[in-house]
């Protein structure tokens, strides 16, 4: 099995579990609350046995869970309990979702929503948003998917909920590893973990280290996916988990035959084979004998090996064959009542027919004698009418070549006053360089009478902003377009006369990775000051004098029309005691001001040297 298949079936299992463990009541025997519904004193105790009965997704199968949800939701709209009618509604949507109708489950979420909103109840609209996410997670659909989790999880903020809390920023890593934002991931998942232990949720810190472990394993840090898989096992075994057990020595025996270590594999193999038997889990009994034919091939019994890989087949192609017949048995149920619908409707269709049919005959009738009618009446009418239609259209040919004449007079003065305006426009920007150049000349000036080296520093940074400003403007003052800047041109010549300036340029080199984009003036001056900190700061500090480096600058456009920009050095890297959001340096703190201007985000990464990811809006 590939890594990427293995990766998002163990995130699949780990979603479910989070899931159910929202959405599941408190576990009571099926029986006793059939029998209690049998018994029910009164309508409302019998919406919340429904609803309870429709959230065993583990005991009942979704079409009994359907029903009873159903039922509730009548009961509901009968006694306006809008309350238990999203709850019916979520239910509907879980049970839809496992049938695989994500259609449905989508159509049941979204209604569940609209009630919580509806009503104001906070902590439903976060369960509506966590479960629309979810759906979103299985169907692939990970930008929406993270949208919801974020809108879950701001609320969930609001009420200070640790336990969801960790529970939604595990998803929000999740869809994070699945789009391969493995940094991001690793940040949500420690973020969790810190609220785990904090709640002492022995099985979330284990799910979290085997999360943890799977994103190291797609990083290649093998040292770190052995530590906390064996961290997630030693929890599972004190808490007695078998199912954790099984699916945390299934990934422990992975990653010992993966590092060519079979013998340490195999006792991890039999003991996962073992559990998901007892289980009656086929899919991980069936990936264990994959694991096996891995085994065996590598400590030479290539017969053992085939063996493995034989009943591997045989099982996946039996779960295969179930699978199939369960969905045939469900098309030939849907194809009967769909046939029994469709003669009852070819049958009213036939009747609708007949009476179509007779009242054609007599709307014809009667359109005929109307037509009659109205051919004499015109006959009668055109001679008096074609007098005066000549003269009202002469009348109008008349007006509507004066407004023609209009509006060529009112071309040309457009065009006029646009052309004064160009002309005017690129006066300004003109101006505007040489203005800021002269405040630059002057600072640049007053600085060789200042003997402060902190002062002096001031001075260098505000001539450096002001220089990044002034190449704006001598770019718009060049183009024909003077609301769009060509940033990949504007990038080259700052960065290029920024390590001029710091006598750097043989030392420092830079690769530079920028689409043919044009931002606007809003936007091109604070992304201009937000470089020019960067590549300053990373100048001054990274690479100590006479250390060779690298710059790299990159900028994308992004398929939702954001742009993204990425800095990084190779550098010695920010301290670590230095906290971004929280710090004191005039430099950071313009970065995080400036990318709010521009309606940006930005995030920082301490590996191997400096990294900055901003991601913007190009302002018009």
């Amino acid at each position: 099995m590939s890594f990427k298949r293995k990766f998002s079936a163990f995130l699949l299992s780990i979603t479910l579990l989070l899931c159910i463990s929202i959405l599941t009541a408190v576990p009571i025997q099926i029986d006793t609350l059939k029998n209690k519904l049998e018994n029910a004193s009164g309508e409302q105790e019998k919406i919340e046995i429904l609803i309870e009965l429709a959230g065993f997704y583990w005991e009942l199968q979704p079409d009994e869970r359907i029903a009873y949800a159903e039922q509730a939701v009548k009961l509901a709209e009968k006694f306006q309990d809008l309350q238990s009618k999203a709850k019916a509604y979520n239910h509907l949507g879980v049970a839809y979702n496992n049938k695989g109708n994500s259609e449905k489950s989508m159509d049941y979420f979204m209604k569940a929503l609209k009630i919580m909103e509806q009503i104001n109840d906070k902590s439903g609209i976060a369960l509506s948003y966590r479960n629309i996410g979810q759906a979103n997670f299985y169907i692939d659909n990970f930008d929406k998917a993270l949208q919801y989790f974020q809108k879950s999880l701001d609320i969930k903020k609001e009420s200070g909920d640790k336990k969801d809390i960790s529970q939604l920023l595990i998803l929000i890593g999740n869809v994070k590893a699945k789009t391969e934002k493995y940094d991001e991931a690793l940040d949500n998942y420690l973020k969790a973990l810190k609220i785990k232990k904090e709640i002492d949720d022995r099985l979330g810190i284990s799910q979290i280290y085997n999360n943890l472990g799977n994103v190291y394993l797609a990083l290649g840090e093998m040292e770190n996916v052995l530590e906390y898989r064996l961290k997630a096992l030693q929890i599972d075994r004190e808490l007695g988990n078998n199912w954790e057990i099984a699916l945390t020595t299934y990934n422990l025996a992975e990653y010992y035959l993966m590092t060519k270590q079979p013998e340490k594999a195999y006792p991890y193999i039999l003991e996962s084979k073992e559990l998901a038997e007892n289980l009656e889990n086929k899919g991980l009994v069936r990936d264990n004998l994959e694991s096996f034919s891995f085994y065996y091939e590598q400590t030479g019994d290539y017969q053992k090996a085939l063996k493995y890989q034989r009943d591997y087949s045989e099982l996946t192609k039996t779960m295969f064959t179930e699978e199939l017949s369960e969905k045939i048995a469900e098309m030939q149920v849907k194809y009967e009542t769909e046939k029994k619908e469709k003669e009852n409707q070819a049958y009213k269709l036939q009747l609708q027919k007949v009476r179509l049919h007779r009242q054609q005959l007599v709307f014809i009738l009667a359109i005929v004698l109307l037509i009659a009618l109205f051919i004499y009446y015109r006959y009668r009418t055109k001679k008096k009418s074609a007098l005066l239609l000549q003269h009202l259209v002469n009348e109008r040919t008349q007006e509507l070549q004066q407004k023609i004449n209009e509006l060529r007079q009112a071309k040309d003065r457009i065009q006029k006053d646009l052309k004064e305006r160009e002309t005017l426009l690129h006066e300004i920007h003109h101006r505007v360089k040489n203005n800021m150049q002269i405040i630059k000349s002057m600072l640049d000036l007053q600085g060789h009478y200042v003997t402060d080296k902190t002062t002096l520093n001031a001075f260098d940074a505000c001539v450096n902003r002001i220089q990044s400003m002034v190449l704006v403007h001598e770019l718009l003052y060049e183009s024909s377009d003077f609301a769009n800047i060509p940033f990949k041109e504007y990038v080259k010549k700052r960065a290029e006369e920024l390590l001029r300036s710091a006598d750097k340029g043989e030392n420092i080199s830079l690769d530079l990775k920028i689409a043919d984009i044009s931002l606007g003036i809003k936007t091109a001056i604070p992304c201009g000051l937000i470089l020019n900190e960067l590549i300053t700061n990373s100048l001054k500090h990274a690479f100590p004098k006479g250390q060779k480096g690298r710059i790299q600058i990159s900028l994308q456009l992004l398929k939702n029309k954001s742009c993204e920009l990425i800095f990084r050095d190779n550098g010695a890297g920010i301290p670590a005691d230095i906290d971004f959001d929280k710090t004191e340096s005039l430099g950071l703190y313009l970065i995080k001001i400036l990318t709010e201007q521009i309606e940006g985000t930005v995030s920082m990464s301490r590996r191997n040297g400096t990294i900055f990811k901003i991601i913007f809006r190009n302002l018009k």
